[in-house]
């Protein structure tokens, strides 16, 4: 048996202390280089929140009130809309900003479908964000991208670990959109359907509810 090559160590006084300037991606939203999840029940919005972020990132502008401190590319897969559906929604986002879509820094992933549970998906992925160094990634909604069994602990944090590899190798926020179980919770984190591993994982986390015509975000 060959010598056994340890792992690299660092003495925690020679790590650099992180820069305050770069907590945030979106103040008070969504943590700079950090990575959670969007839930909710289907119809309320996720997809066209993550879009609303996703164009705040890319032109420095404002989301629900806050302030993206970090501008730049973003890379978006969105699962359960075409490529011309998906144009559609960010043209109607930029033209309230007085901006159109050919000054977006977002790049739709063109692939029929995607699955994070596969070694060659999840390479192919890595690539694309090490090619375009987006600073967020959306993936539109898990039960699309990954399948595994949601309730299945082991199932979920082998594909949850992957994406924070990503997360941290190529220091990109992720955002996962997620669904929401049927039944109430007492807390949001208690909605999400599948795995405690989900709200477990997660930096930053966002929860839309609706209540008749009303819509409430939970941070």
């Amino acid at each position: 048996m060959g010598r056994v090559i340890p792992f690299v160590v660092r003495r925690v006084a020679d790590v650099e202390p992180a820069s305050k300037e770069r907590k945030w991606l979106v103040e008070n939203l969504w943590l700079a280089g950090g990575v959670g999840i969007l839930g909710g029940a289907p119809k309320v919005c996720k997809t066209f929140l993550a879009a609303e972020i996703s164009v705040a990132v890319a032109t420095g502008s404002r989301v629900l009130g806050c302030d993206a401190l970090l501008t730049g590319p973003v890379l978006f897969y969105g699962a359960e809309d075409s490529l011309p559906e998906l144009r559609t929604r960010f043209e109607g986002l930029v033209t309230v900003r007085n901006l159109t879509v050919e000054q977006l820094p977002i790049y739709l992933l063109d692939i029929p479908t995607l699955r994070l549970e596969r070694d060659e998906d999840l390479g192919r992925l890595r690539a694309a964000v090490a090619q375009y160094q987006p600073r967020l990634l959306v993936l539109d909604p898990f039960v699309r991208i990954a399948r595994v069994d949601e309730n299945s602990a082991a199932d979920v944090s082998g594909v949850l670990a992957s994406l924070r590899a990503i997360q941290r190798e190529l220091d990109v926020a992720v955002l996962l959109v997620h669904h929401a179980r049927k039944s109430p919770a007492a807390h949001p984190n208690q909605s999400l359907r599948g795995s405690s591993d989900f709200a477990a994982w997660s930096d930053s986390n966002l929860y839309l509810t609706r209540r008749q015509n009303v819509l409430t975000l939970t941070i």
